[in-house]
């Protein structure tokens, strides 16, 4: 009895809460279970590939079964790549060509999993495969598929806290979004945060941890050519790009000889970068791996077909700096520009059941005649970069940033009141000396 009765205590509502929680847990689980468990059929266990990858991978699989099932035939174009070609908008493609297309852009793809999303479109849908239009990432050509930040400079929370690690020990919901707060505020803006962002949603001033943390936003040049030197040092002969990989190769021969073996001759384009991350990463070496990159799809043109353009330099399509957010991700209105110039030169949609016009070995002496990066290079920029870590900023540089961090805070945060002001700020001077 009493167990019943304890039973009848529990609100109804309750009771019904917790069942939409497990139903929704699930609802995500067994569709992430499912795309991991698709992925792997088609692209096979590799413990070295990208955490996550694979997951996305079975995500688009699905996504591209359920766009064959609702429209009862597939897309006329197949945009296939890494996080640099994710902002390709089937939309716009639409828009500006007329045809459809389905973008499966993988962040942290390899070239296996290129080749997986290819295999895939064939066989669900045989006799009817799309036209394949590959963003190649030339770094997924050697030993690992994903690449370093160069301009953002403090690539997530991990920066901040191994430069201040007593933030570490924040706990408090607004403390824990305030590392964020911190990041957003910071990056992107040289060293100029808008102070306001780090006041605590009551109105009182920053806390010392936060205060702290701000040092590290106001040290951004130190941040910056910290990764950049990191970057940098990839592209020197064992940094991980110094030269092609078998297996990435193999992949990228095998997708183009699949593609090829229903009649498409696929579009790839060699996606672009932020000229100051050629520049900069020019001088260690980057320049020989594009060109490395280039010689490759060389030889491969004598056996296979296919219609290469370079787009590393953002004016080969009539792009700038301007339009990437980070280093090597577009922004909408950049990967705009860049359907409208896959358009120009009708690489959307050539049409597999026709014979190609396309002259490969013609692209790519092209690409190869019109490689400008080498030229951009500085190698006075490396000279100038310092070997910045973020963990050695000593205790002295620590105190020199609080004296820094109190006058702007008092000019920003006048309002706020100079008695919570000061103690705040001498409290930050206490953890820099301490």
């Amino acid at each position: 009895m009493h167990r019943f009765s304890s039973l009848r205590s529990i609100p109804l509502g309750t009771v019904a809460l917790a069942l939409f929680a497990l139903l929704a847990a699930v609802l995500v689980a067994v569709p992430n279970a499912r795309g991991a468990e698709i992925a792997e059929g088609y692209y096979g266990s590799n413990k070295e590939r990208a955490e996550g990858s694979i997951p996305s991978l079975g995500g688009k699989i699905i996504g591209y079964s359920q766009y064959v099932d609702k429209n009862g035939f597939p897309p006329q174009n197949l945009i296939l790549g890494t996080s640099r070609g994710m902002m390709l908008d089937p939309r716009v493609v639409k828009r500006v060509s007329g045809r459809t297309a389905f973008n499966s852009s993988v962040s942290d793809g390899a070239a296996r999993e290129l080749y997986a999303m290819g295999n895939f479109s064939e066989l669900i849908a045989p006799g009817r495969a799309p036209h394949l239009v590959i963003m190649f990432d030339i770094e997924g050509l050697d030993r690992r598929a994903a690449t370093q930040r160069v301009l953002a400079t403090m690539k997530s929370e991990r920066a901040i806290r191994t430069a201040c690690p007593k933030a570490a020990k924040c706990t408090t919901f607004w403390r824990t979004k305030a590392l964020e707060i911190v990041r957003d505020a910071t990056i992107g803006h040289e060293g100029r945060p808008d102070l306001k962002l780090l006041q605590r949603p009551d109105g009182m001033i920053l806390s010392p941890h936060l205060a702290r943390l701000h040092r590290v936003g106001q040290d951004f040049v130190a941040l910056r050519n910290h990764r950049i030197q990191i970057r940098v040092n990839s592209y020197r002969p064992g940094g991980g790009f110094d030269k092609l990989m078998p297996i990435p190769m193999a992949a990228t021969r095998d997708l183009i000889k699949l593609a090829n073996g229903w009649g498409d001759t696929p579009t790839i384009i060699i996606t672009p970068m932020h000229p100051d991350c050629i520049r900069i990463c020019g001088a260690a070496g980057r320049n020989a791996h594009h060109r490395n990159a280039l010689t490759f799809f060389a030889q491969l043109a004598k056996t296979r077909q296919f219609d290469l353009h370079d787009f590393t330099d953002p004016k080969s399509y009539g792009g700038n700096a301007a339009g990437f957010y980070e280093d090597i991700h577009l922004r909408p209105v950049a990967a705009a520009q860049v359907v409208q110039a896959i358009d120009k030169f009708g690489g959307w949609d050539v049409d597999p059941r026709k014979p190609t016009t396309v002259d490969t070995a013609a692209s790519v002496k092209s690409a190869l005649a019109s490689d400008t990066v080498s030229s951009d290079a500085d190698a006075g920029e490396l000279a100038a970069l310092p070997d910045a870590d973020p963990a050695d900023l000593d205790k002295a540089r620590l105190e020199q940033a609080a004296s820094r961090t109190k006058t702007t805070a008092v000019a920003a945060l006048g309002s706020v009141g100079p008695t919570f002001l000061e103690r705040g700020l001498n409290q930050l001077g206490a953890l820099a000396r301490g």
